[in-house]
């Protein structure tokens, strides 16, 4: 087991490419890559938790930061397209709709907590709260 095969079930599309979907698609994908953190599951593909918030097999890593986050993605197009630049990109996410600031921000925000003690269960039941949120109210319209 390695990095290439936890990629294979839990981060099995880019995030630049899931970030060309819904908002509801990007969010799919950032639950699964979530999911793949918990620590049961880096230890079933053998990798650790390198730096923080990096995730390796030993020879290969995968930074849990902004560039592998579809919603980050997403969101930074976005605010290209509403505002031609990249200034405060968070505020076109529905993570930070649902939080009600950046999932970075705080000492207990979610990344935070995996960055700092590597767990990923508020960010997992944050996003899963927020899908449910956006699927929901594209449910009603």
């Amino acid at each position: 087991m390695s990095l290439s095969s936890w990629m294979d079930e839990f981060y099995n599309e880019s995030a630049d490419s899931a970030a060309e979907g819904t908002w509801i698609h990007a969010l799919k994908h950032s639950i699964l890559k979530w999911i793949g953190l918990r620590e049961a599951n880096l230890e079933k593909h053998a990798l650790h938790r390198k730096f923080g918030s990096n995730i390796s097999d030993g020879y290969a890593r995968l930074g849990i930061d902004s560039s592998s986050c579809a919603l980050c993605i997403k969101a930074e197009h976005e605010s290209n397209e509403v505002a031609g630049y990249v200034d405060g990109y968070c505020k076109y996410c529905p993570l930070d709709a649902f939080l009600g600031e950046p999932c970075y921000l705080r000492m207990l925000s979610p990344y935070f907590v995996f960055a700092t003690i590597g767990d990923p269960e508020p960010m997992i039941k944050a996003l899963e709260e927020t899908l449910n949120k956006l699927e929901g109210s594209d449910a009603s319209s």
